[in-house]
């Protein structure tokens, strides 16, 4: 990640902030921070502001200049929030802007399983680059990672940090140690990706180096930037998508194979005659979500596409989260 050079009035303040959330938090949680926390610092130094509290106005005026969309508003918020609180604990006065009240409006991609088929297609036929590569197994680590995430319904974060001592290859179990809201939990896959993890680890000459990354990079392992700029590549490929996208229009990316993975788990819990209540908790703790609400978000898909199961998962989370009279 590219050291960010502060410039603000509170450019000090800033970089001990983000130096402490390196030492104290996930590599994508600093990464969104400094990114965040860099564009805030622009904006005051655009506007030479110099004093000791940042109020509501020019927050929003910086939010407005940086051309931020609504649905990572409150994610930007987050971080100038977080880095509010820092300084008042360091006995400054601050104000904590409010989080803005949102809209979850946001419809997951869901591939198709002829979709699927040529994405794996694509990605096993990757070209191989130059053995004097900065990532020399970059189509080894593609291909794998789509089908780990596929696979497994893992965070693209966690999946990028995973090392070889996270692995327990005889008991085909991924323990997952820094995950989203600083939490752990212990993944268990099927035998199939248990050969291919040990396969993969094998032929990148890894098995056995405990502090190696599954995913290397070149700077300790794979970002997320590189690993979402060649999965579009796929996916043109494919035809899925042109590259002419809107800007701030999410469509489909890595995290959709998780929401991809949701659904078909829940489809395969329903063949084998359990019912959405009784399968939401398990999927809730496989996956590491924080509640149940939580794990009805990834059960938003097209209703063109999957009628029924909209409607069955409908039918129960309207029993589970029941409108409330204020």
């Amino acid at each position: 990640m590219k050291k960010v050079i502060f410039n603000s009035c509170f450019k000090e303040d800033m970089q001990s902030f983000i130096e402490y959330r390196m030492a104290n938090f996930a590599w994508n949680t600093h990464r969104l921070d400094n990114y965040r926390l860099a564009s805030f610092d622009r904006y005051l130094t655009g506007i030479s502001y110099n004093k000791e509290i940042v109020p509501q106005i020019v927050i929003n005026q910086w939010l407005e200049n940086a051309d931020v969309p609504d649905a990572s508003i409150n994610g930007y918020l987050k971080t100038i929030r977080n880095f509010m609180r820092y300084r008042a604990d360091m006995g400054n006065q601050v104000y904590l802007p409010p989080f803005r009240k949102e809209k979850d409006l946001y419809i997951p991609y869901i591939f198709s399983d002829n979709e699927l088929s040529e994405i794996f297609s694509i990605a096993d036929a990757y070209p191989m680059v130059n053995p004097k590569s900065s990532i020399p197994y970059i189509h080894m680590e593609i291909a794998f990672l789509l089908r780990l995430l596929y696979c497994c319904g893992l965070r693209l974060g966690e999946a990028l940090e995973l090392q070889v001592c996270h692995l327990d290859l005889e008991n085909g179990v991924i323990r997952i140690i820094n995950s989203k809201n600083k939490k752990q939990r212990l993944v268990p896959v099927h035998d199939t990706i248990k050969k291919m993890l040990i396969d993969y680890c094998r032929a990148l000459e890894i098995y056995g180096t405990d502090d190696s990354f599954l995913f290397p990079g070149k700077d300790k392992h794979l970002s997320q930037i590189t690993a979402e700029r060649h999965f579009k590549t796929i996916l043109k490929k494919a035809g899925i998508i042109t590259g002419q996208e809107e800007r701030h229009k999410r469509g489909p990316c890595l995290h959709c194979l998780r929401h991809r993975f949701m659904f078909s788990a829940f489809k395969k819990f329903e063949a084998a005659g359990y019912s959405v209540d009784m399968a939401s908790p398990y999927l809730s703790v496989y996956c590491g979500h924080e509640s149940l609400l939580e794990s009805e978000k990834y059960m938003k898909f097209s209703s063109e596409l999957f009628e029924k199961e909209v409607l069955r998962f409908s039918d129960f989370s309207e029993q589970l989260f029941p409108e409330v009279p204020i």
